[in-house]
């Protein structure tokens, strides 16, 4: 697993293409949201272009509203590198439901460039990567590579919440 960031809040990892960033139950500030932001660009740069897969828990803290300024304004940095972008909140329930129908009408009104959907399963999120990387040019990484890889983020980020 190759770390590009760790903080309380997150940690965000790279396998090939794909940047996993997966939330941990803590809440987010400023200051480790910039520095995770930070890490994200210059992986992104680095890289030319790349996919976004997102781990949220879906009973998360929600960020303060200096976060979300902060993360929309920077994310619009990262836009012209990104291929697609998937999110993932891995429960099911009427909350869970509530909170994926919540994010993605977030990603809409930021009206990212790029292709962005919610799924509520690992899988979904990783078929949805793989396919976006072939249709832009790019060799997706095999589903159960990338599954796993997306696993170990989220565990690890998990432990650092506690």
């Amino acid at each position: 697993m190759r770390v590009l960031e760790e903080q309380p809040c997150c940690l965000l990892t790279a396998f090939d293409r794909v940047i996993v960033t997966a939330w941990s139950p803590k809440p987010s500030d400023e200051a480790a949201i910039s520095t995770l932001l930070d890490a994200l660009l210059l992986e992104a740069r680095r890289q030319g272009k790349v996919a976004l897969l997102v781990a949220l828990q879906y009973d998360s803290p929600l960020p303060s509203e200096g976060v979300r300024r902060k993360v929309q304004r920077e994310l619009r940095k990262v836009d012209p590198f990104v291929i697609c972008g998937a999110t993932v909140i891995d429960k099911a329930g009427f909350r869970a439901s509530t909170f994926r129908a919540v994010v993605a009408g977030m990603q809409r009104l930021s009206r990212p460039k790029h292709p962005e959907q919610v799924f509520a399963r690992p899988e979904q999120g990783v078929e949805f990567i793989r396919t976006q990387l072939s249709l832009a040019g790019f060799a997706p990484p095999e589903a159960a590579d990338l599954l796993n890889h997306y696993r170990a983020t989220t565990e690890r980020a998990c432990a650092l919440g506690r």
